[in-house]
This record gives structure tokens, sequence and C-alpha cells, in this order.
């Protein structure tokens, strides 16, 4: 099975992420489609909306959640999987945190840095996650403030330096 697979931080990227993975479903019906992000933590309407397009949604940490369903673990055993049921509705497995100071150092040999991202002082630029969370926490109006997967974590500085230094 060949999947693909989508981050949505905001609302406002849900409309163009459907729109592509309903364009890719089309093109390539056999690919399971995966969301995740912080947008899966918004309202119901929106995790119902995600589970309509998406064969699966991952809310939380998704680094096991990625391995299970590419291993074709059962659906049902998850962890931090929403999907829908054959009545419709949407089934949610418990939320699971990794360990951030676990996390392997990321693996950019893949990537051809004379065709990566540049900033504007034309320096090679690439994404590297050293917490998750919200440091703040404290934001009244916040959907994740409540949510014990948005708890903020961080890696030692030794991690840290170990990482960018491979």
């Amino acid at each position: 099975t060949k999947f693909i697979g989508v981050s949505m931080m905001y609302q406002t990227q849900m409309e163009y992420a459907e729109l592509i993975a309903k364009y890719v479903r089309q093109k390539y019906p056999n690919i399971k489609h995966i969301a995740g992000g912080g947008v899966v933590v918004g309202s119901p309407e929106d995790i119902r909306r995600l589970c309509g397009v998406y064969d699966y949604v991952c809310a939380g940490d998704g680094e096991q959640t990625l391995l299970d369903i590419i291993e074709n673990k059962s659906v049902e055993t998850i962890p931090n999987l929403l999907f829908s049921t054959s009545q419709g509705g949407v089934q949610y497995e418990r939320p699971a945190n990794c360990d951030i100071k676990t996390l392997p150092t990321p693996d950019f040999s893949w990537a051809n840095m004379d065709l990566y991202a540049r900033t504007r002082i034309e320096k090679m630029s690439l994404f590297y996650q050293a917490t998750r969370g919200c440091s703040y926490g404290k934001c009244t109006f916040c959907c994740r403030i409540s949510s014990i997967m948005f708890k903020y974590r961080r890696k030692s500085k030794e991690a840290i330096q170990n990482d960018l230094t491979q």
C-alpha cells in the first residue's frame, strides 16, 4: 500500500489540503491519505470533515502512529488515530505522546541541498523541532490548552547540540 500525508496547523489550510487530497484521490485512487497537525484538535465538525476526506487522521504525535499504519496494524489499536467507521461515525483511539527526548536525529541525507529552501539571505534552511506543545499554556481561548497531547516538552541541550552537529 502507498500513502500520502499532509500536515495542517491552521483551519485556513484545510480547504486547500482537501482540494489537493481530492485531486490526488482521483488520479491515484489506491493511495491511502493520512492527515495530521494542529488543526486535528479543533471542533468535532472539523474532525468529522477531515475523516470524510482522509482515510486516517492523526491527533497528536504521529511518529509511532504512522509506523503502525504503514506496518498494517489494526487501526482499532493504533493510538492517536481517528478514522471513519462503517456506520459513518468517527473512532478515536487513546492519545499517546512519544518521548521527544528519544526521537532520533533527523535524517536529511535524502535532501538535495542545492534544491532545498533558501532564506532571504541565501543560506540553506531546514526545519528542526527541538520542542513540542505550547510553552505559554495560558490562553483560555485555545482548544489545545486542555489537551494532554499539547503539553510543552523539549529535548535536552545536549540532544539538540548532538542533532545539529551530525
